[in-house]
Formats: C-alpha cells, structure tokens, sequence
C-alpha cells in the first residue's frame, strides 16, 4: 500500500487480517478486493469477517514456514533479516 492508501484507512479499518490468512474472494475490483476472512468469527456472515483489502495483499501462495520467533519488548523496532536470537524479556 502506498502511504496515502495507508492514510485514507484510519478510522475505516475494522478488521486484521495477517499474513497467511484464508480469506475468501467474494468480488475483485481494481485494486480491491471483497473478502470474509475466514477464522475471524461474526454474526455479520457465517463464513467469516467481511472486509475489503487491497487486493495486492492477496496471493495463491502459502507464506513460507518459519520456526523462527522473536520477541519485542519496546514500543517500537527495526527488524532486520536473518534473526538469530530469542528474548525471554
């Protein structure tokens, strides 16, 4: 997403969906896709979460799996790959 996608969604953002989320596609328009996320629960739809994610979130493909983990304890960070280190902090 640009910055200015990014600005025009505070306020309107009522749902998040993380990477590797199923979701199902329900309309695509430029740019945007309709969707139910599917493990987020709500008497809205009996599918999942309706929302509409820009569409250049979506792939086919699974994220690839890592049994890495790091922990942040601070308001904020820079995340820099390879991580080799784990905090217990």
């Amino acid at each position: 997403m640009t910055a200015a996608d990014k600005t025009g969604l505070i306020g309107r953002v009522d749902t998040q969906a993380l990477l590797g989320d199923e979701v199902l596609v329900l309309e695509l328009r430029p740019r945007w896709a309709r969707v139910v996320v599917l493990d987020q629960a709500t008497p809205l739809d009996a599918r999942g979460y309706p929302a509409w994610i820009p569409s250049a979130q979506l792939s086919a493909a699974a994220p690839p799996e890592s049994n890495e983990m790091v922990v942040v304890s601070k308001p904020t960070t820079w995340l820099k790959a390879p991580i080799r280190f784990c905090s217990t902090t």
